[in-house]
């Protein structure tokens, strides 16, 4: 089949989708085959496999964003996707998770800062090797309570950009028998130990800095941390997202 004859049947199918479907099937499909396209790129270039419920949940949670931000102003846009401080008297923590495949390494970062945006702590650590990336998203968050612990914080925000971590874990009625149910058990129970907790879901956009310190926990041994400062390689995200 030529190329040309591939493109001419990639028109008729789309056609025929939003004949059937309308605007909405549309935006799922292309959603959905940027998803699956993404996928093939981390194997091929990264040799990090996402199985295909990933690749969906992706997708989805990206049209949710979508549908969440395209109606509004472009004032109203900033505040969404920019780092928003926390509540009087409260502290939030950002965590994010990364995998890196082809070393055989998996990481976690995590962000405390106060209503004043300043930031009290800082960490990036390698963790082991997850089968999914969802899993390193949910060690990311029990991670990041494990840290803060000791600090006797009683009210706290707690943001992550998986849709699904926050889903479940704001899901307190469900008893899950997911892979991930003991890390979420785990988890549950140190959220008992706070006044007031909150959990948050942030677009990529407002978990920069977190994003950026996972991403760094490759070259990291086991785990380095800064209280009251951070390196300097995510200054300027830190700025951007304090002035957005």
């Amino acid at each position: 089949m030529s190329q040309v004859d591939r493109s001419r049947d990639l028109f008729e199918a789309v056609m025929q989708i939003k004949r059937v479907g309308g605007k909405e099937a549309l935006s799922l499909f292309f959603t959905l085959a940027s998803s699956i396209w993404l996928s093939r790129n981390k194997k091929l270039y990264e040799d990090e496999s996402l199985n295909m419920s990933s690749t969906i949940e992706h997708a989805i949670s990206m049209l949710h964003l979508f549908d969440g931000v395209k109606t509004q102003s472009s004032s109203a846009l900033n505040s969404f996707c920019a780092w928003k401080a926390p509540p009087t008297n409260f502290l939030k923590l950002n965590v994010d998770g990364a995998t890196f495949c082809h070393l055989h390494k998996a990481g976690i970062s995590v962000v405390l800062r106060d209503q004043a945006g300043k930031v009290l702590m800082t960490a990036s650590k390698r963790d082991w090797e997850v089968a999914d990336p969802e899993m390193i998203e949910f060690l990311a968050v029990l991670r990041g309570l494990q840290l803060i612990m000791p600090m006797g914080i009683s009210h706290l925000v707690i943001e992550s950009d998986c849709l699904l971590v926050v889903s479940q874990l704001n899901d307190v009625e469900s008893i899950t028998t997911s892979p991930w149910g003991s890390i979420i058990a785990d988890i549950r129970r140190l959220l008992f130990s706070f006044m007031d907790v909150t959990i948050c879901h942030v677009s990529r956009l407002g978990n920069g800095v977190a994003h950026e310190l996972a991403r760094h926990a490759w070259e990291v041994e086991s785990i380095q941390m800064w209280w009251e400062g951070f390196p300097d390689f995510i200054s300027q995200t830190i700025w951007l997202e304090s002035h957005l």
